[in-house]
């Protein structure tokens, strides 16, 4: 990881000095990306806490024309909990 995007460094700077007030945040706060950017730096710091809730969020917004890529990313970074979760989505549909 080379540089990370202003808003996730807020993000990250948020959940660790005010993690009562980040786990609030709705799904539909932040885009698709920003989430999926936001697991990235979380295991690259290794704050499993966040990327926890990270993947969380992310299955919320798991859909047919999404599902595929968030599954391979979910495999390349090391993300057990959305791979399941994507593999529960496609299973259902």
């Amino acid at each position: 990881m080379k540089e990370i995007e202003e808003d996730v460094f807020e993000l990250i700077l948020l959940f660790i000095y005010f993690k009562k007030e980040f786990m609030k945040i709705s799904v539909h706060e932040l885009q698709e990306n920003l989430w999926v950017d936001l697991l990235k730096s979380a295991n690259y710091f290794m704050l499993s806490e966040l990327a926890d809730f990270c993947q969380e969020k992310i299955a919320e917004i798991l859909s047919i024309e999404n599902v595929l890529t968030l599954l391979s990313f979910s495999l390349d970074h090391n993300c057990p909990r959305l791979e399941r979760d994507c593999l529960h989505f496609m299973y259902k549909k």
